[in-house]
C-alpha cells in the first residue's frame, strides 16, 4: 500500500485541494505541528486522512514517525 504523508501548520488556503487530488489514495497522513487556523477542520472533511498532532523536530523525523 502507498501512503502519502503530509506535513502541515496552518495549511488551510492550500490543503483542500492537495486533499482532494489525493482521494485516490487508501491512506494520506497529515502531520501537523501546531495549526491554529483551519487546518485540521479541513482534514476531518477528508475519510481517507489520519491527522497525527506532533511537535516540530525536522522533516525528516516527522516523516519517519509518521510512517512508523
Amino acid at each position: 500500500m502507498i501512503s502519502v504523508t503530509i506535513l502541515t501548520k496552518n495549511s488551510a488556503e492550500t490543503l483542500q485541494s492537495t486533499l482532494e487530488s489525493l482521494r485516490a489514495f487508501p491512506e494520506v497522513l497529515v502531520v501537523d505541528t501546531g495549526s491554529t487556523d483551519a487546518t485540521l477542520d479541513i482534514a476531518r472533511q477528508f475519510s481517507n486522512v489520519r491527522i497525527l498532532l506532533e511537535h516540530f523536530q525536522g522533516f525528516g523525523p516527522l516523516h519517519n514517525k509518521a510512517t512508523a
